[in-house]
């Protein structure tokens, strides 16, 4: 008996009838609950064969914790079952076919961005030497779906499955002729790749088909966003192409903060981005409707509202630090316990909002309409009221610099109301 990572490094891959011959005697043989019971993510090591018989058991010393065989969401980090078994085996049976499992890189954190982002080739792409069924490349793109609930429900499931592929197996023959073009074109490949790559539509194409381009998740598996970013039907990791999605994005970057198919309006995404808790700095919410919105609590450091409709918004206790709403509309809204260090308010329509008890340090109200506000205990320390409307406004216990109020509409009840602080100059 021999270790099969060991076996595969040493004699290469196995003929692909052997192969399912062998694991679905094992599927077939052993229950699924002491298959589930090895260490995920399971992996070659987690097995081991005999070098005459090929038969196949299962090895019971624990297995390294290797990315290459990791189901997407034990990636993620959400829960898993025998359906993360089902992925694992599916890696494992594409290693035992063609000598290397379906993601190869160096770095862990990549590894499992591909698990969780890419589509492996096909398994006969990789099979030089063997006529390979259809079948195949079907069992295990289902078993690798991902999607858990799309693929085999066990690995007993999958020990059938494999069993009848098997029987056909007298079916399927060599192909020499495809082999022998195979080496031809393989001698003629610097030819041919020195004159595609000097082929401007060429490299299009190849710019168009970077994965990058493909996938557009940006943000890194390893941080804690990354698992809260996207919202899709059926609980896909990745949209289906027929969908409609809406995606936040971030202005700077164009990195997507959340998408999602699920949610009719731009409003009810932020809402559903607001309430996973996501990081939304940076966020391009211009020009955007979101009256009524819930943000409560929000992160919205350095985003972008610029001339959004935010009237009745909720952005009870949120962190605005450095973000811009320029003339935005901003009527009636509950802007109590802010911290807006920075903010850019300028020429922002805040008529009747509720903004007791918040940090606006340095912020700009400039052309701002304040009318109606309750500013109780606010903290404008430096904040520019220059041409500020603030008729009718609540100004109580607001602390205030007096250079930075030049030309506001404010009554000397209001200013008396303030605590003056000495010049910032």
């Amino acid at each position: 008996m021999q270790n099969l990572k060991t076996y595969i490094d040493s004699n290469g891959p196995m003929p692909w009838s052997t192969c399912a011959r062998s694991f679905a005697q094992l599927l077939t043989r052993e229950p699924s609950q002491e298959i589930e019971k090895l260490a995920l993510p399971l992996n070659l090591a987690s097995f081991q064969i005999d070098e005459s018989t090929h038969e196949i058991s299962l090895w019971q010393s624990p297995s390294e914790n290797d990315f290459a065989y990791q189901s997407p969401e034990f990636c993620l980090e959400r829960p898993t079952d025998e359906r993360s078994v089902v992925y694992s085996l599916g890696c494992v049976l594409y290693a035992c076919m063609t000598g290397a499992p379906p993601f190869v890189d160096k770095s862990g954190v990549r590894l499992s961005e591909l698990q969780v982002s890419e589509e492996p080739r096909h398994v006969s792409k990789r099979i030089l030497n063997e006529s390979v069924p259809d079948e195949l490349d079907a069992l295990i793109d289902k078993a690798m779906r991902k999607n858990p609930k799309k693929r085999f429900a066990d690995s007993k499931t999958l020990g059938l499955e494999l069993e009848q592929l098997q029987s056909h197996a007298n079916l399927y023959k060599p192909n020499k002729q495809s082999v022998s073009k195979f080496l031809t074109l393989l001698a003629l490949a610097p030819v041919i790749s020195f004159t595609l790559s000097h082929n401007p539509y060429t490299q299009k194409l190849i710019a168009d088909s970077h994965p990058l381009t493909r996938q557009p998740y940006h943000l890194s598996i390893d941080s804690s966003d990354y698992r809260l970013q996207m919202e899709f039907d059926d609980n896909k990791i990745v949209a289906d192409k027929s969908k409609k999605q809406i995606q936040i994005l971030n202005l700077m970057t164009k990195k997507i903060m959340f998408a999602t198919t699920k949610r009719k309006t731009f409003k009810e995404a932020v809402e559903e981005a607001v309430r996973r808790q996501l990081d939304l700095k940076g966020a391009d919410l211009s020009g955007q409707d979101l009256s009524g919105a819930n943000l409560h609590g929000a992160k919205f450091a350095k985003a972008f509202f610029i001339e959004s409709k935010l009237n009745n918004v909720n952005f009870y206790s949120c962190f605005l630090d450095g973000a811009d709403f320029r003339d935005a509309t901003m009527n009636n809204c509950m802007l109590g316990d802010v911290h807006a260090v920075q903010a850019n308010f300028s020429g922002a329509n805040l008529s009747g909002s509720q903004m007791q008890n918040s940090f606006f340090l340095q912020s700009n109200f400039m052309d701002a309409n304040l009318s109606r506000c309750d500013l109780t205990n606010a903290k404008l320390n430096q904040a520019k009221m220059v041409r500020a409307d603030l008729t009718g406004a609540i100004t109580k216990g607001a602390n205030r610099n007096v250079e930075f109020w030049d030309g506001a509409k404010v009554t000397d009840a209001q200013l008396k109301d303030t605590i003056t602080l000495q010049s910032a100059k």
